[in-house]
């Protein structure tokens, strides 16, 4: 009995000694990998020397290569998210309520809880910027329109944590600025309405930072019939065939660092026009930048032939509907640029993004 509770003492203590040592075994015959599933390079091999410098170096390098390092990340925000509905990395994206996931960086954090707004002086140059923007194509035989996507805290803010609601300011928004100080110019801002008419239909996606085809197809509407100088009829909702696309995975689920989250899916809304008779096709223009697309429609007899659109990546999702009515439709994800204007030639310019990146066009 004494020699098998002695057998199991060492048992313990080697399998112990063994757990210490593994994982700098393994950090010496494993392969080593060069970049992270945080899109980023890991940290190199300092320069041996005995300085406090040179020990912190190899701390970060030592646990940049740790074996297995990002099975144990990804294990550990599992566990967060799964059991205590925490985020591993609060900063970046916070688990919300009903499965749904919300964005959480910086400039994310300042516009949703509204402490981005600009100081009189900064919100005339902005209304100035857009108002003159929109004489000079007005001078030249151009169409300008100038909007925003909503951010989905705004839509689902029921849908907030805690952490997040508390945040949110009691005041008006950058937009709500936005749009008083060019009302007052005679510009009318495009501001789309998107907000959910039946739960089930997701408007903008639980998993992703962006808004589904439905969202995007409700803005569509708003969008001519706001400004019906366009003389465009959008298509109505039975117009179209709907199906729902399930998927585990989407842009936030990545930066909390896993493909999925056990427990947590969607069912993405995806659409096709039912008429055969109105068709657009994708086509390549070699002057453009990588990211732009570009679509072609001769299937219609449109009054407004050809449409820039300077955008987001929202933009992607406005493709299904936008191409529908015009001869030729590009989609630049960029800020707007007078002199891909000139070149393109464009009958209407509309320039949008994403509620949170409103400031970038100051």
């Amino acid at each position: 009995m004494k020699k098998a509770k002695i057998i199991l003492q060492v048992f313990f203590i080697v399998a112990f000694a063994l757990l210490l040592i593994a994982p700098f075994i393994g950090f010496l015959i494993l392969p080593e990998a060069n970049v992270s599933n945080e899109n980023r390079k890991l940290t190199g091999l300092p320069e041996q020397s005995f300085t406090k410098e040179y020990f912190q170096d190899f701390e970060l390098y030592f646990n940049d290569r740790f074996p297995n390092r990002q099975k144990f990340i990804a294990k550990n925000a599992e566990i967060k998210i799964k059991y205590f509905k925490v985020s591993p990395f609060p900063d970046k994206v916070q688990i919300g309520n009903d499965g749904f996931l919300f964005i959480n960086t910086d400039e994310a954090l300042k516009s949703y809880s509204r402490r981005d707004l600009l100081t009189t002086d900064d919100l005339n140059k902005f209304v100035d910027k857009i108002v003159k923007k929109d004489s000079l194509l007005k001078a030249r035989g151009i169409s300008y329109y100038f909007g925003y996507f909503p951010n989905k805290h705004n839509i689902y803010i029921e849908k907030l944590p805690k952490a997040m609601r508390v945040q949110i300011r009691d005041t008006i928004s950058l937009a709500t600025q936005l749009k008083k100080g060019l009302s007052l110019n005679g510009f009318t801002l495009f501001e789309p309405s998107v907000y959910p008419e039946r739960k089930e239909a997701l408007r903008y996606l639980k998993l992703d930072t962006h808004w589904s085809n439905l969202g995007s197809f409700q803005a569509y509407q708003d969008f001519f019939k706001t400004f019906t100088e366009l003389d465009v009829t959008p298509y109505k909702y039975n117009d179209f065939r709907w199906r729902n696309v399930h998927q585990r995975f989407g842009d936030l689920t990545k930066l909390a660092g896993l493909d999925s989250i056990g427990g947590y899916e969607e069912y993405r809304p995806l659409s096709d026009l039912k008429s055969q008779s109105n068709k657009y096709v994708y086509d390549t223009l070699e002057s453009l930048q990588p990211r732009a697309i570009r679509t072609t429609n001769n299937s219609i007899d449109a009054k407004q032939k050809k449409l820039l659109v300077f955008g987001d990546s929202y933009s992607n999702n406005m493709i299904p509907f936008y191409s529908l009515h015009f001869k030729e439709v590009i989609y630049l994800r960029d800020e707007y640029n007078q002199q891909m204007v000139d070149s393109i030639k464009p009958n209407i310019v509309l320039e949008v993004s994403v509620e949170r990146f409103l400031y970038k066009h100051i």
